[in-house]
């Protein structure tokens, strides 16, 4: 068959078309992200780890702006209570950031973005049936959003090359001179240099 490929445009409708793209596992979700901070996202992402999914998140080990960085730990810390079927994973210390930003769904679809899945790339106000108008910066109500951009991509060969990118940065093999750990508790995401 052929592939399947859709564009979307950050904020617009963008929330509505991640969501949709992750809700279509039934058996698989991999997300090798720089940062969750999306509350929405969040719940999404228990709803499939209820359902059976089997998830695993493989996030950056550092997070430049501290803001960012505590609302990604604290995204974190309500997974890992939450569903300890999650499974989240920090990349390995031997980069700086991992700024990538892409999921494969059973196998089949997949995903990428230069947005985050947070409220700046993906606001939940644009998961609704239409086009979302937001105020112009310095006008009443309005939020920081950011313009972005996110591929669907439903091809085989294409979901292989980057699941083979996720499995060996995921690195069971411990193959990178500074390994990759589970991020616990105890073990949280790093807070970098600006904010």
């Amino acid at each position: 068959s052929g592939s399947e490929i859709a564009i979307a445009t950050s904020p617009d409708f963008s929330s509505k078309q991640l969501l949709s793209s992750i809700r279509r596992a039934v058996k698989t979700l991999d997300v090798m992200i720089y940062q969750i901070t999306g509350p929405d996202i969040a719940d999404e992402l228990l709803a499939l780890a209820k359902r059976g999914v089997a998830i695993r998140l493989l996030v950056s080990s550092s997070i430049f702006g501290k803001t960012d960085c505590v609302a990604a730990n604290a995204l974190y810390t309500r997974l890992a209570a939450a569903a300890p079927s999650i499974t989240i994973f920090k990349t390995t210390r031997h980069y700086t950031y991992s700024h990538q930003k892409f999921w494969t769904v059973d196998g089949e679809e997949v995903g990428w973005s230069t947005g985050n899945w947070g409220p700046s790339d993906f606001p939940a106000s644009s998961g609704g049936s239409g086009s979302v108008q937001y105020p112009v910066h310095g006008q009443s109500g309005w939020i920081k959003l950011n313009r972005d951009f996110t591929l669907y991509v439903k091809d085989p060969h294409v979901v292989q090359a980057f699941q083979v990118v996720f499995d060996g940065d995921w690195d069971s093999g411990k193959t990178f001179p500074s390994p990759v750990y589970p991020w616990t508790q105890n073990y949280t995401v790093a807070c970098g240099n600006g904010d």
